[in-house]
């Protein structure tokens, strides 16, 4: 998203973040799923997609794990710059990547914890849809970019109807019985 840059770069406090936030549970969500969002929703549908969620993420989430990160991989770079160590290329990559193996491991154990939590509070026949989208990893259509040479892009409709189905929810317009049948 295009705020990642500043969350590296400022750290930001949960005052500046809020309206954001409060906009894309009260906003964005509802307008994807064409109807409104239950709180324990909007906890799985902001996490990344592998653990069930859109992958939009949530922006105090990032915030939180991006500016520690952030500076865990510069610090050999800052400390040259400072005049306080020489710069060697081959730390300076050692350091990025070991600083963001490890951020991506506690941001792995984070979004666990927080799906396990929101899970609960999911009606019994949701719960079993909502688990499925994780461990059969049916989320490569939201990660991927649309295209009608792949035959991977979906109108507005099917989009929401996909989505709707992915959170074991009733697509908005569809009729609850087949008048056929």
């Amino acid at each position: 998203m295009e705020w990642d840059y500043v969350f590296h770069v400022l750290l930001a406090d949960e005052c500046a973040l809020s309206p954001l936030c409060e906009a894309i549970a009260k906003q964005l969500l509802p307008a994807l799923l064409g109807g409104p969002v239950m709180p324990s929703e909007i906890e799985l549908m902001l996490l990344p997609a592998r653990f069930g969620g859109t992958d939009i993420r949530d922006p105090l989430d990032r915030a939180a794990a991006a500016y520690p990160a952030s500076r865990a991989s510069t610090k050999v770079v800052s400390k040259s710059v400072q005049g306080k160590a020489p710069f060697h290329p081959g730390d300076h990559r050692a350091t990025i990547r070991h600083a963001l193996t490890k951020s991506k491991q506690q941001q792995d154990v984070a979004h666990k914890t927080m799906r396990e939590a929101a899970l609960p509070h999911i009606d019994r026949r949701r719960h079993r849809v909502l688990s499925h989208t994780a461990k059969y990893k049916t989320s490569g259509w939201l990660t991927i970019l649309p295209s009608t040479d792949n035959n991977t892009g979906l109108d507005a409709a099917e989009f929401r109807d996909a989505l709707n189905m992915r959170y074991g929810r009733h697509p908005p317009g569809l009729a609850a019985r087949c008048d056929h049948c």
